[in-house]
């Protein structure tokens, strides 16, 4: 179960998405979509499953999601499946 601080940081991550210039990449290197999250949650001293609430399964699953989705739309696709995490 997520905490409220955890899915307000998720929401904070979908609107990082979708506002970020630059296209999502694949990989941790080119700031793919768990790069991002990972860089985040770093920054506020914290570890992706206590910041986001998000386990290894579904950081798998989002790497999955990612590096399948066209390039020119990987960040609306990731946007929606933030979304998605943030209501489960």
């Amino acid at each position: 179960m997520k905490s409220i601080f955890q899915r307000f940081n998720l929401f904070k991550l979908s609107i990082y998405l979708i506002t970020h210039r630059e296209r999502l990449g694949v990989g941790l290197r080119s700031r793919c979509y768990v790069g991002v999250a990972i860089q985040n949650a770093n920054s506020q001293n914290f570890s992706v499953s206590q910041y986001y609430g998000l386990g290894l399964r579904e950081l798998i699953n989002a790497i999955k999601i990612n590096n399948k989705t066209i390039y020119t739309i990987r960040n609306i696709r990731m946007f929606f499946h933030t979304i998605t995490l943030l209501i489960v």
